[in-house]
């Protein structure tokens, strides 16, 4: 990981698991402040489209800081005219964060940070329930948290899915043994319908 000093990052790449990704892209726009953001998908946007976006005010952003996200970049990694366009880094007032699966290469070096996520361990998926858990105002019990990991099946993604569902029930009164019942592993499933929507499984949804 290449970590910037202090203050906001304004050239970030991040890869790997998609859900940390994104979750390290929101904090980074967080500390940006307010900015006009731009986004971009890196398989059709190509460099041209990056560098135009870093180079062309918006037509109605006026002199505010924009912050231009990539997803999908990683076709971008190894494009020769954008690692020299940003080998010093972004235009003055503009920020650009990169993401993507496999990211790597001389793209990365230059960025002021870029971090990989790996396959998250359950020792991080544990933390993870932990933070996500009180973001949304949940109580934290050491059952329900052994709960959610092992109902998201490794996945960071899904962990934060279940966790959502939870806090449908902030506020109301529901005994420990029913607790269960919220999660995708108990039978009938419960939020069998929005599950079978989040994942366009229709089949399974009209079921």
């Amino acid at each position: 990981m290449n970590a910037g000093g202090k203050g906001a990052v304004r050239f970030g790449v991040y890869s790997g698991d998609p859900f940390l990704a994104e979750r390290a892209l929101r904090r980074r726009l967080a500390q940006l402040g307010e900015v006009e953001r731009v986004l971009l998908w890196g398989d059709e946007a190509g460099a041209e489209g990056v560098l135009e976006a870093l180079g062309t005010p918006l037509l109605f952003g006026g002199s505010r800081p924009r912050a231009v996200v990539v997803r999908r970049a990683d076709p971008l990694a190894g494009n020769q005219r954008l690692i020299q366009a940003l080998r010093g880094g972004p235009p003055e007032g503009v920020a650009l964060f990169l993401l993507g699966t496999e990211l790597k290469g001389p793209l990365t070096n230059a960025a002021e940070e870029f971090i990989h996520f790996g396959k998250p361990t359950k020792a991080e998926l544990r933390a993870l329930a932990v933070e996500l858990m009180r973001e949304h105002g949940l109580r934290v019990h050491g059952f329900v948290v052994d709960m959610l990991v092992e109902a998201c099946g490794g996945d960071a993604m899904r962990l934060a899915r279940e966790i959502e569902k939870l806090s449908l029930w902030k506020g109301g009164k529901l005994p420990r043994e029913r607790i269960p019942e919220l999660f995708y592993f108990a039978e009938p499933a419960p939020f069998g319908f929005l599950e079978g929507i989040g994942w366009r499984d229709l089949p399974g949804a009209l079921r």
